[in-house]
């Protein structure tokens, strides 16, 4: 896949990240290997099961047979007759097709990240979610927002955010590491998303696990910032991890941190849990309710009138359900994080970790601003670890890391991370 002509990449970064091996679903990739073979398979029969309601026996079978297909390794071309039979007239049905068809790829051969995205587009087409704007992956987000587990973390940060006794220095640390630990509630990593759940969950995780914590430095930058730009969000998942973006917004607006808050959302469901515009504002709408706290009462109140002053805004783009790295963006992408208006981003979760990095094995011990020089702005990357791509590891602190086999994927460790301009 080649660079997009319109952002300022040196050949020197080009030649740099073509050193770096992309990961693919092979057996050599053994985690991406191991998510086409298993993971994933199992994610597509929870879809059926959600949806068993309204699935017609076509619909199964044809969900039936991509689990089949992943586990059995056949080529990713033959589910393309998935999108001819289905005439969703999706714009996007161009767009997978040239990815996919003149290619050799296999399920377990090909691209980690472009198969991953293949996947969850094949499952809106067969669920025709083009057709009738259904979000087959609603059902996961909505017994989310059922837990009582989720509302009483929601609880625990708004504590934080409104105590008196609190600086703000503190309020915006222990904000922004909930805002970290927030992302271990994936609907795609059902393991890792489980340790969220019961009486006794905490987002108050020991920071010995945040294993590079750029939380001072990313402080010292919003003391400074000019209050009159936006701070925008790269968001990730719906939840927890929504609550937690939005309680952080919350705070950056109510103390005038900030002009606007964006939110950057996919434009279409994928990856279970990932927030489309309508989660942002079901999840604004359930703090509403008369039997929520008058804490989160008060939290969705005000995020509502945010709305309707235009200093809170959610901005979808295709860009983000699309096979491009964050070197790829486009114009009209990379024009709404221009340093004249925005002052930070916030970039949540895993898969835009990966994609900054560009899906690669780079070093463990390069630093993260010699891995991603392009940004276009001041970033801070919240992320806890449930891939390989990893930057930025103290050398010092990488042997500690390392008897734990799948210290890259599991979930346990998180990371703060940033370029500030």
């Amino acid at each position: 896949m080649g660079l997009a002509r319109n952002m300022n990449i040196s050949a020197e970064y080009q030649s740099l990240l073509q050193e770096y091996e992309l990961i693919w679903t092979t057996p050599k990739c053994p985690f991406a290997h191991e998510s086409f073979r298993s993971r994933l398979p199992e994610l597509v029969r929870r879809v059926i099961e959600s949806n068993r309601t309204r699935l017609s026996p076509k619909q199964r079978q044809s969900l039936i047979q991509l689990t089949n297909d992943m586990q059995q390794d056949c080529p990713l071309s033959n589910s393309l007759a998935l999108i001819d039979c289905a005439e969703s007239n999706s714009k996007e049905d161009d767009y997978f097709r040239n990815l996919i068809e003149n290619e050799d790829y296999t399920w377990l051969d090909a691209p980690w990240f472009l198969t991953e995205l293949y996947l969850f587009y094949l499952i809106l087409v067969v669920t025709q979610y083009f057709e009738t704007r259904i979000d087959p992956f609603h059902p996961f987000k909505f017994d989310e927002l059922q837990d009582a587990t989720t509302w009483m973390l929601l609880d625990t940060a708004l504590s934080v955010s409104d105590h008196s006794e609190l600086s703000s220095a503190e309020k915006l640390r222990t904000l922004l590491k909930f805002d970290l630990w927030g992302n271990k509630a994936d609907g795609c990593y059902k393991q890792v998303q489980d340790t969220m759940k019961g009486e006794n969950v905490t987002l108050a995780m020991d920071d010995d696990l945040i294993i590079a914590n750029d939380t001072d430095r990313v402080l010292q930058h919003l003391e400074h910032c000019d209050n009159r730009k936006e701070i925008h969000f790269i968001n990730d998942n719906c939840g927890t991890e929504l609550f937690m973006d939005l309680v952080l917004a919350d705070y950056f607006l109510s103390n005038l941190a900030c002009s606007a808050v964006v939110f950057h959302t996919k434009l279409n469901p994928m990856y279970i849990s990932d927030a489309i515009p309508t989660d942002v504002l079901e999840h604004i709408q359930a703090m509403q309710r008369s039997d929520r706290t008058e804490n989160i009462q008060r939290l969705g109140h005000r995020l509502s009138e945010y709305i309707n002053q235009g200093k809170f805004r959610v901005r979808p783009d295709i860009f983000w359900n699309q096979y491009h790295f964050y070197y790829e963006m486009p114009t009209s992408v990379l024009e709404q994080f221009s340093s004249s208006k925005v002052s930070l981003v916030l970039i949540k979760g895993d898969l835009n970790y990966r994609r900054l990095l560009g899906d690669r094995m780079w070093p463990a011990t390069i630093s993260m601003r010699s891995a991603v020089p392009y940004f276009p702005v001041s970033f801070v990357a919240l992320r806890t670890l449930k891939s390989d791509p990893i930057v930025g590891i103290d050398p010092k602190v990488l042997p500690s890391l390392t008897s734990d086999e799948k210290w890259r994927v599991n979930g346990v460790r998180g990371v703060i991370q940033s370029v500030l301009c």
